[in-house]
């Protein structure tokens, strides 16, 4: 029997090959509510051990009831594939006492059942699905130092390629045969380096590699795990500036299902707000199996609370307040301005035909034929304007009888001279641009050279900003130091 472990350094590849695998079967890692247990959960336990060894409904129900944050389920749409059924205990090894119980205060996670329905056997889910069981476990519960359980021999191999290493023959007696306990350590595990991917937020549905804007989305926040201490502001900042992307966004699990501390970076500075990286985060979290595709999920920002959902079509819609816009007066600010935009856009003053503001940007509106001539010839000079980032907006495409207005967005005060998609620009454009047609649902396509499309809707004083996401990139941080 093999006692050798696969290396951590092929266990992380697998990782990232789960949240591939994931996405693409359509799969999804969420908690097993308790109307699931006894019709679903069940008879799969049932159909899957042999009697002496099955968990019964009773211990099913009650581990659900006292540690329903470690009875997972795999989902295919609402189809139950598999389940991961997990309580707490306290010390090092399994004991037949401490697996019969939950202790909320133990930091041994005693896994009970590892179930894959038989139809869905021999495609890798089984293997999926517990790798991504503990990637999750490692990422929201800090509290959690080891995994453990007790398997037969032929599973140990099984076990192994999950990352679990054989510790001893168990004392445990469960049925006739030996059982041989198995552990991964949460403290030295490659589980705990932060996982990362590079997102495509905002595609172009007719070509989503390529198009929208680029993000970075980070599984941690940090190494102190202190949200807002310096030392973990200080952490962000240097990966964002090693990502070299417009936003990193930071993403750390609650512990409320589907709730989420979110910050964003760009390479120079830390954002309030952030669209498209929001977007990335959203689609990101979703695909992995970290939040549940059948709730919305609550991120916790700068910006107060934010929702995103995820539509049957894979689409991610945000819920964003509005930026609303006031047209600047007639005067001598405005007037050298409009010649430092001119300069910096190659504008000629005649095109600008409005020039308005909200709390965080400028809003330069043209004409469609100047809009699609414009060269930007020196974008460095409009930095000195004091605003996060520019916006040259004009109505419809010439191209396109579906996009309603299109925009695009110069930040070179933020360290980016032209972002490829910016959702949160579209909390100004869209009531701007609603106020102008007399529609309160309008298609933006944002003309950068990657070029991406935002669908937007007012209601109230929210604006829901929907859009596609693809995952171009896994992997994982070598350190958080």
């Amino acid at each position: 029997m093999s006692q050798v472990p696969l290396p951590s350094d092929a266990i992380r590849h697998l990782v990232n090959k789960d949240m591939a695998y994931l996405e693409q079967e359509g799969l999804n890692m969420r908690p097993v509510p308790a109307k699931d247990v006894e019709t679903l959960a069940a008879p799969m336990e049932a159909a899957s051990y042999p009697s002496d060894e099955a968990a019964s409904l009773a211990q099913l129900k009650m581990r659900q009831s006292v540690a329903p944050q470690f009875f997972s389920g795999l989902y295919k749409e609402d189809t139950l594939v598999g389940i991961v059924v997990g309580t707490l205990c306290s010390g090092e090894g399994l004991k037949e006492e401490t697996m019969s119980e939950h202790d909320p205060k133990g930091d041994n996670l005693c896994v009970h059942s590892v179930v894959v329905d038989a139809k869905y056997r021999r495609k890798g889910y089984g293997n999926c699905m517990l790798r991504t069981y503990v990637r999750q476990v490692a990422a929201s519960h800090h509290n959690v130092s080891r995994i453990t359980l007790i398997c037969k021999a032929y599973l140990i191999s099984f076990y192994q390629s999950c990352g679990f290493t054989l510790q001893c023959p168990s004392p445990v007696v469960h049925g006739a045969d030996p059982w041989y306990e198995m552990c991964i350590d949460l403290t030295t595990s490659s589980t705990r380096q932060p996982s990362t991917l590079h997102v495509n937020a905002f595609c172009d549905p007719s070509r989503v590699r390529g198009s929208g804007n680029q993000a970075a989305v980070v599984f941690s926040h940090g190494p102190d795990g202190k949200e807002k201490s310096e030392e973990t502001s200080a952490w962000m900042q240097s990966v964002a500036k090693d990502m070299n992307l417009s936003e990193t966004a930071f993403l750390n699990p609650k512990k409320e299902r589907n709730h989420f501390d979110l910050r964003w970076f760009t390479p120079a500075v830390e954002v309030d707000l952030c669209g498209h990286a929001t977007l990335a985060a959203a689609h990101a979290a979703f695909s992995s199996g970290f939040a549940d595709i059948h709730l919305p999920i609550k991120f916790h920002t700068l910006s107060g609370v934010l929702s995103s959902s995820r539509s049957d079509t894979g689409e991610i819609e945000l819920d964003f307040p509005i930026e609303p816009v006031s047209a600047m007066e007639e005067g001598e600010d405005l007037s050298n301005l409009k010649t430092q935009l001119s300069k910096g856009t190659g504008l000629s003053l005649d095109d600008i035909l409005e020039i308005g503001k909200n709390r965080i940007d400028l809003f330069l509106t043209t004409t469609l034929e100047a809009f699609e001539k414009m060269t930007l010839p020196d974008i460095k000079s409009l930095g000195s304007i004091e605003t996060r980032g520019i916006v040259i907006t004009c109505k419809g495409s010439s191209t396109n009888s579906s996009i309603d207005f299109q925009s695009r967005f110069l930040a070179p005060q933020c360290g980016i001279d032209e972002d490829p998609v910016t959702g949160s620009a579209h909390c100004g454009l869209m009531p701007l641009w609603a106020k102008r047609l007399g529609k309160d649902t309008l298609t933006g396509y944002q003309a950068s050279p990657r070029g991406g499309t935002v669908k937007c809707s007012l209601v109230g004083d929210r604006v829901k900003l929907s859009g596609l996401g693809f995952i171009t990139m896994y992997g994982a941080l070598s350190n958080t130091n």
